[in-house]
């Protein structure tokens, strides 16, 4: 008989929440709180994801009021932008959060690798803090990549520059 191996619960670290509510009050700045939302669960019949910050379109929004529990599903309007703070798995982000969001037709994906964690193949030698800004054109996702120095700029939210000086 095959041993069931317990389940193994990868809890964020201070610095991933901290960074991410940061991003939710920066964003808040520009769209009302009804159309922020932190841990509400993306359900497919392929995946089930938690990201870490979500802006809803209203129509997304709408949807989820009228709804028994905060849970989007596939059958629903996607999120106008999905950002993820890279953690103990950054390939999770970096590739398959990535493909995932691009083909559920997300406009943007933020990857906030704030530790560098993310392998040298998508975040270069000079392994550095950074913000992937991937926007949704024709389908696939055109990246952008944010490190010290840089204003991160965003196609959904064209008013939002954030200062990463002061970020990372």
């Amino acid at each position: 008989r095959r041993r069931k191996e317990p389940y193994v619960s990868h809890n964020e670290s201070w610095s991933d929440q901290v960074v991410a509510t940061y991003l939710l009050c920066e964003i808040n700045k520009f769209f009302p709180t009804e159309l922020l939302a932190q841990k509400v669960e993306l359900v497919t019949d392929k995946m089930t994801r938690t990201p870490d910050l979500m802006v809803l379109s209203e129509e997304c929004a709408d949807e989820l009021s009228n709804r028994d529990s905060s849970t989007i599903t596939s059958d629903m309007h996607m999120p106008l932008l999905i950002a993820e703070v890279v953690g103990w798995d950054w390939r999770d982000d970096y590739r398959h959060k990535l493909a995932e969001y691009e083909e559920l037709g997300v406009p943007e994906y933020w990857i906030v690798d704030h530790k560098a964690a993310g392998g040298r193949t998508v975040i270069g030698n000079l392994k550095a803090p950074a913000i992937t800004v991937c926007n949704l054109v024709d389908g696939e996702y055109e990246l952008n990549r944010f490190v010290k120095g840089d204003k991160l700029k965003s196609h959904v939210i064209p008013e939002l520059e954030i200062e990463l000086d002061k970020y990372f």
